[in-house]
């Protein structure tokens, strides 16, 4: 009986996967960054910042499956996408972290790159 029910084991973990994907499936909602209008900072579109220092950095806000902070791709619900969105050029946001807060001035606001590399 023991057995049984660790051979089920990769086939429930299977089932519960397809559920949780099913899920995520009907609750998506399909974006195209190409015809966002780049007046403010949203899902889908890359933001070039600059921080106290002067120093420029470019973010991609995009899927929480997607997301890649070494690539500067980061999730909508992350506390810096979170100041980000609906931030304009011109705009000084602050990011709230665990090491302090920090000034972004928001420099640009762009559609994605290629999505096989890094933001441009």
């Amino acid at each position: 009986a023991r057995a049984e029910r660790l051979d089920r084991l990769p086939e429930a973990a299977a089932e519960r996967d397809i559920r949780f994907l099913e899920a995520r499936l009907r609750s998506a909602i399909p974006v195209d960054p190409a015809v966002l209008p780049l007046t403010e900072v949203a899902f889908g579109l890359q933001v070039t910042v600059a921080d106290e220092n002067g120093e420029e950095t470019t973010y991609e806000i995009v899927g929480e499956d997607e997301a890649e902070a070494a690539l500067g791709r980061i999730a909508p619900q992350s506390p810096l996408a979170r100041a980000l969105m609906g931030a304009q050029v011109g705009d000084e946001v602050i990011w709230r972290r665990p090491s302090g807060t920090l000034r972004l001035e928001v420099l640009a606001i762009a559609h994605p790159g290629p999505a096989d590399g890094p933001p441009c």
